[in-house]
């Protein structure tokens, strides 16, 4: 079964504000979807608005695990998460 659309109706979102709860919704969707990190790394930004497209990008081209990309994104993003405060 394919992921949800980008931008449908509870499909992830990622817009640079509380990254943790969009890693979750994804990883979740993921997970109910049978899809693999690897693939996860293929199709996160896909899910992310253009603003924040561009530079999600960049920290995947330094990162070849999901975890480690995920660790990453969450330091970068930490000021505007309220999980993180």
């Amino acid at each position: 079964m394919p992921l949800p659309a980008p931008g449908s109706p509870g499909a992830p979102w990622f817009e640079g504000k509380n990254v943790t709860d969009f890693l979750e919704a994804f990883d979740n969707m993921c997970d109910d979807h049978a899809i693999r990190d690897e693939d996860r790394m293929k199709k996160v930004v896909r899910y992310c608005e253009f603003k924040t497209r561009e530079y999600v990008q960049t920290l995947l081209y330094d990162e070849d695990e999901w975890e480690s990309f995920k660790k990453e994104l969450k330091k970068e993003y930490e000021k505007e998460d309220v999980h993180q405060q």
